[in-house]
């Protein structure tokens, strides 16, 4: 076995594992969001099962390329589903981060985001159709098509990592200084594991841009990554399991 069909097998079995993981967490939000008697936690519980449903999507969607070397049917699906997912997570996070500054009885604005969220949703906006244009340009016949379309490809990345990495930062910090002692160890592992997620969504990046053919600019770290990411998102989701319980004995 070459090390690249090696890799391959790998990286379809942590895809299972983080889907099977972040399934479990989603069954689980879903049911405590049915418990909640307040609106705003069933909100929060039902947007958290919508975020762990499309996290699990996109790793069952990435064994069917990994698993066929001729590529599977969803082979591009997941490279077009990557700067939605980054969207998605962007206003996951946002509102989350606002619940939280809603309940701070001193409304602090924790890492300056009610400043930068305009500016993170107009970086995520520019970069759906800049990754859209690299992705196609990058697969053109022409050289220098394929140089450009390459580079803004890559570059593209940089938005996510700003805005998402900063989102990440806040939602930890805000964590810190909330006075809900379940939304406190929320938000503090949620945070902890989009930080995980982005890091290993973005792992390949550097790999990718100084060789294209190496064994690491592929899927493998990330999937590694995402069993990680996944262990703490259902780490987060049982936070809330405390709402839950007391939810249940009072009906």
């Amino acid at each position: 076995m070459q090390l690249n069909d090696a890799l391959n097998l790998a990286t379809n079995v942590f895809d299972v594992i983080s889907a099977a993981i972040v399934l479990t967490a989603a069954a689980r939000a879903f049911e405590m969001g049915r418990r909640f008697p307040s609106r705003d936690y069933r909100n929060r519980a039902y947007w958290m099962a919508a975020f762990l449903i499309v996290g699990a999507s996109v790793s069952i969607a990435g064994i069917g390329p990994q698993a066929n070397s001729n590529g599977g049917y969803l082979s591009a699906l997941v490279p077009l589903a990557i700067p939605f997912v980054f969207f998605f997570v962007y206003v996951f996070i946002d509102r989350n981060l606002i619940v939280l500054m809603d309940i701070d009885f001193f409304h602090r604005n924790t890492a300056r985001w009610f400043d930068f969220r305009r500016i993170g949703y107009a970086m995520m906006s520019i970069g759906v159709p800049l990754y859209l244009i690299g992705a196609v340009l990058s697969s053109g016949t022409s050289t220098f098509e394929s140089t450009i379309g390459s580079a803004i490809y890559l570059g593209y990345f940089v938005l996510p990592a700003i805005a998402v990495g900063w989102a990440a930062i806040a939602l930890v910090k805000s964590a810190r200084i909330t006075p809900d002692m379940t939304m406190k160890k929320f938000a503090r592992l949620l945070g902890i594991a989009l930080a995980v997620f982005l890091v290993g969504a973005l792992s390949w990046v550097p790999f990718a841009a100084l060789d294209p053919q190496s064994p690491l600019s592929g899927a493998f770290i990330p999937s590694i990554m995402a069993v990680l990411a996944g262990y703490l998102l259902y780490l987060a989701t049982m936070s809330m399991s405390p709402i839950g319980k007391v939810s249940k004995e009072v009906a």
